[in-house]
């Protein structure tokens, strides 16, 4: 979405600035309602340094971390 996609740069700074200092990154797309083979295609076309995984349909994941919005960073 327009919304979580305004923030890809960020996320790169963050995953450059502290990957080499041990710290790993991963990204969950918790959005049910949105098809993951449009979403995981997007998340290939932009080039995050790190793997993006689908959330379960009911987006467990998500709601087990409190997530409450998008992108919600842990």
């Amino acid at each position: 979405c327009p919304c979580s996609a305004s923030h890809e740069l960020e996320l790169k700074a963050l995953f450059d600035k502290y990957s080499s200092k041990g710290f790993a990154f991963v990204g969950i797309h918790s959005n049910f309602d949105e098809k993951s083979d449009i979403t995981l295609e997007h998340f290939k076309d932009s080039k995050l340094p790190f793997p993006v995984l689908e959330d379960a349909d009911d987006s467990s994941l998500a709601n087990e971390f409190g997530a409450v919005k998008t992108p919600h960073v842990f």
